[in-house]
């Protein structure tokens, strides 16, 4: 379980909306995040976010990423990326909010890690 204060505090930046645009893309554990469509090998086994936010979700992905690294490992990492790009991709199909979507990113996290560990 995380400090309750780190996921406060992220979600304080993120409404705040002083997100960083200059951040790398995140790619890895079957979840890739890019701001143009190219091509990827092996699709059928990968989250793509293809979104103008981009650099801000990557920056999201990077931030939760150091929240729960104690808890991330091998057998495991792939279902905590590929949530986080679901819910983007779901609550973005949704309604096109990137704050929500993050909001709603972080929220779930913490649901999710807080019943596994």
């Amino acid at each position: 379980m995380i400090e309750p204060n780190k996921s406060q505090n992220l979600k304080a930046i993120i409404v705040s909306g002083k997100l960083p645009a200059k951040h790398e893309f995140f790619q890895g554990a079957d979840l890739v995040i890019t701001d143009k469509r190219t091509e990827f090998r092996d699709l059928e086994h990968k989250t793509v976010i293809i979104s103008r936010h981009a650099r801000e979700i990557s920056w999201l992905v990077f931030q939760l990423k150091d929240i729960y690294f104690d808890s991330l490992n091998a057998g495991n990492k792939y279902d905590f990326y590929t949530l986080i790009g679901d819910i983007i991709c779901e609550q973005m199909n949704e309604d096109g909010d990137i704050i929500e979507a993050m909001l709603n990113a972080v929220d779930e996290i913490e649901l999710a890690m807080s019943k596994k560990y």
